[in-house]
């Protein structure tokens, strides 16, 4: 009788194994393994690269004239990509006005001299830089204003004009952009020519806007080359 049982518990378990090879060769031909294209696709979603941003930052980038890119990287990629979210709901859900952000491109050896205490402190935000070239590369996170309301800050993001200068030491002011906003934050990428042992100044300004003396704590860098 156990001989007969075990047969029996042996015959059940093949009859399961071979229903399951059976079960797993027709889903196999119903479904169709994935494509070479679509493996490589999978792959890449689930890595961030600089690559990755390139789409997002196309749309709301304005580059440098000759077409050239501002040395960058996945962790600097990742705070320009978070400060721009909080800039655009300072716009439009607070109506507020945030200040302008400058990032020197990857690589730049840089520190804050000065910071900023907002507006109306008059305070103007400051860094010394070391350069082997005398340019100084950045990228500008430039706002629209907030405090006219949410539907004209919205309306003004894709047409309004602005304009980026810079002014020497000696009070010559050389213009670097003039171009259309690109969106509630436009980013903007400069390259900035340096005085050795001085500081120049970069300033930030909106068509219609009263101009950074309106407010110029959130409108102007001061960069200084020891």
């Amino acid at each position: 009788m156990r001989l007969k049982k075990m047969n029996s518990e042996m015959i059940r378990k093949i009859r399961w194994t071979l229903a399951g090879a059976l079960i797993g060769t027709v889903l196999g031909l119903l479904l169709p393994l994935p494509t070479q294209a679509q493996v490589c696709t999978s792959a890449l979603s689930m890595k961030k690269s600089v690559a990755g941003w390139a789409s997002w930052r196309r749309e709301v980038t304005n580059a440098l004239p000759d077409g050239s890119a501002v040395k960058t990287d996945n962790s600097r990629e990742g705070e320009i990509r978070r400060t721009m979210k909080t800039m655009a709901k300072d716009v439009v859900a607070d109506e507020s006005t945030p200040m302008m952000i400058t990032i020197p491109e990857s690589g730049t050896k840089f520190k804050y001299t000065v910071e900023s205490e907002g507006y109306g402190t008059g305070t103007i935000d400051k860094i010394s830089v070391k350069s082997e070239t005398g340019l100084l590369r950045l990228t500008m996170l430039l706002p629209v204003s907030g405090h006219v309301g949410p539907d004209n800050a919205v309306k003004w993001s894709t047409n309004d004009m602005y304009s980026i200068f810079v002014t020497a030491p000696d009070g010559q002011r050389t213009n670097l952009v003039r171009t259309k906003s690109k969106g509630i934050v436009t980013i903007q990428e400069v390259e900035v020519p340096l005085v050795r042992g001085q500081t120049v100044r970069v300033q930030y300004s909106r068509d219609g806007s009263a101009g950074p003396g309106g407010f110029i704590e959130g409108r102007t860098l001061d960069i200084e080359w020891p």
